[in-house]
C-alpha cells in the first residue's frame, strides 16, 4: 500500500458521548441512540447529524483507514464539540476528556495514529495549560483550533502567549472553522459550510498576517484547512492593499505573501483537481499535505485517488503531498 499520511480526519470519543448522555442539559446536546451503533446529535442551535462507529470506534476506524488506502491519520475531535460557547469549566472538561480519548486512540495503535489536541479557547490562560498538557503526551504533534473564539479573532493580543507557547513547544496549530448553528446570510442553500467555512480560516489567517501575529512569532507553523480557504487565491489583492492602503498591515514589514510562504501549510481539500494544481504552484509543493475532512460528507471519500489520479502533479510531487511533506514537517 501506498504510504499516505492523512492529516485532517475527526473523531467523536465515546466517551464524550456518553458524558453528554448522562448530562445532555449541561452539554446543551439532545443525543438518540440509533441502529447499527448510531448516534443522533442535535445541538442547542439547530445543528443536527449522524455519528455512527466510524466516529468513535477504533477498529471500525481502522478498517476504513485500510479500505481508503491510509497508512497513517492525524486525528482531531470534531469542531462541533470544541464548546468555546458553553461556560469554561464544561469547556476545560470536554477539552480533557476529548485530548485523554484522543492519547487513548494514539496508544491504541501508535503507528496508525498521531494527534491535533483541543483546547479551551476562551481562556488563554487555559488554553495555554492544556496544550502544554498534550504537547506532554506522546504522539501529538499540535492542536486544533477555531478560526475565531465566539467572535474573537485569533489576531486579538489576548491570544499571544498562545502563540509563544506554541512557538515554544514546536506545535503546529490546524486552524478549522466551526460551527453548530447557521451564520448570518448564509443560512440558505448549506452556504454557512460551503463557502463560510473556507471564509472564516481565510479571515483568521489574514489576521494573523496582518496584525503581526506571524511577525512577532516567526517560527509559528500553521495549517489552514481545506486548501487554505480562500486565502491562496487572493493573496495578490491583500499583497496590492498592503502597499496601497495605509490601514492595512502597519505591524509587517513585508508584504502579506511572505508570511503565507513562509508559516502557512494547506490540505489538498480543494475539491478540484485544477485548483490543488494552483494551489501546489502558488504555495510550493512542500506546504500541501493530504487531507480528506474524514469521516463528515464534505470531505474526500477518497482522498489518496484525489492525488494519484491528479495528472497536473508528477509523481514526486504526489508522493510528497501523500506523506512526505508530513514527514518533513513534523520532525
Amino acid at each position: 500500500m501506498t504510504k499516505a499520511v492523512d492529516i485532517h480526519t475527526h473523531i467523536i470519543p465515546l466517551e464524550f458521548i456518553n458524558g453528554a448522555i448522562r448530562n445532555q442539559d449541561r452539554f446543551n446536546l439532545k443525543i438518540k441512540t440509533m441502529e447499527n451503533g448510531c448516534f443522533g446529535f442535535e445541538h442547542e442551535q439547530g445543528f443536527v447529524y449522524d455519528v455512527p462507529p466510524k466516529y468513535y470506534d477504533v477498529k471500525t476506524r481502522l478498517q476504513e483507514m485500510q479500505r481508503r488506502s491510509l497508512s497513517h491519520e492525524v486525528l482531531s475531535v470534531a469542531p462541533t464539540i470544541f464548546y468555546y460557547w458553553s461556560d469554561l469549566d464544561t469547556t476545560c472538561e470536554v477539552a480533557r476528556l476529548c485530548n485523554d480519548a484522543l492519547g487513548e486512540w494514539i496508544q491504541a495503535s501508535p503507528e496508525h495514529f498521531t494527534a491535533f489536541g483541543t483546547l479551551p479557547m476562551q481562556d488563554c490562560k487555559k488554553a495555554v495549560s492544556e496544550l502544554e498538557y498534550v504537547m506532554s503526551k506522546p504522539g501529538f504533534v499540535g492542536v486544533e483550533i477555531g478560526g475565531s473564539i465566539e467572535g474573537t479573532p485569533l489576531a486579538d493580543p489576548c491570544y499571544l502567549p498562545f502563540f509563544e507557547a506554541a512557538e515554544a513547544l514546536n506545535a503546529l496549530i490546524f486552524i478549522h472553522p466551526y460551527y453548530v448553528g447557521p451564520r448570518p446570510g448564509m443560512e440558505r442553500q448549506y452556504l454557512t459550510n460551503l463557502l463560510g467555512n473556507p471564509l472564516e480560516t481565510s479571515i483568521a489567517i489574514s489576521l494573523l498576517i496582518l496584525e503581526g501575529v506571524l511577525e512577532k512569532y516567526p517560527r509559528l507553523k500553521l495549517v489552514a484547512a481545506h486548501g487554505g480557504g480562500y486565502l491562496p487565491y487572493g493573496i495578490g489583492r491583500i499583497d496590492h492593499g498592503y502597499r496601497v492602503r495605509k490601514e492595512v498591515g502597519q505591524e509587517i514589514p513585508n508584504n502579506p505573501s511572505i508570511y503565507l510562504h513562509n508559516n502557512i501549510y494547506c490540505d489538498c481539500i480543494t475539491h478540484d483537481p485544477e485548483a490543488l494544481v494552483y494551489l501546489k504552484n502558488k504555495m510550493g509543493i512542500s506546504k500541501i499535505f493530504l487531507g480528506s475532512d474524514y469521516a463528515f460528507d464534505m470531505g474526500l471519500e477518497d482522498p489518496v485517488g484525489f492525488i494519484e489520479q491528479n495528472t497536473g502533479l508528477t509523481e514526486p510531487e504526489k508522493e510528497s503531498i501523500l506523506a512526505g511533506n508530513w514527514e518533513v514537517a513534523v520532525r
